[in-house]
């Protein structure tokens, strides 16, 4: 990992603020906004560390909702999710950590075409 690569320019500045805001957007329920922030992100920062900086943004923006809505919450269905949620985890570190280290292979094309596949499958549904 490049040791100058958080000391990146105004505009990559500008443009990771802009990835929190459309995640920040797609937490409030704006349909798409956020699968634009991750191949922005990947263009800003390799596939590892971008995945490390949105990881966190993600996380506080849930924090966020579940203090908001805690009282309308219906927590059975939080409950009956949660191991899927937990399955999905496990299997994003098998992933990067027993599949990407040691091959060493880029993560953008796969990244790149989940959210071309979802934007894809987005757009149809609208036209339906």
């Amino acid at each position: 990992m490049p040791e100058d690569m958080f000391h990146q320019g105004t505009l990559h500045l500008c443009l990771a603020l802009l990835c929190a805001a459309l995640i920040a957007f797609s937490k409030t329920g704006i349909a798409g906004a956020g699968s634009l922030a991750i191949p922005l992100m990947a263009t800003i920062f390799p596939a590892g560390p971008s995945t490390g900086i949105l990881l966190p943004i993600l996380v506080v923006g849930d924090l966020f909702a579940i203090g908001f809505y805690r009282r309308h919450a219906v927590w059975k269905h939080v409950l009956r999710c949660l191991p899927w949620a937990v399955a999905g985890i496990l299997a994003g570190w098998a992933f990067l950590f027993l599949w990407y280290r040691p091959l060493r292979q880029p993560l953008r094309h796969p990244a790149g075409s989940r959210t071309s596949a979802s934007s894809g499958s987005s757009v149809a549904s609208c036209w339906r």
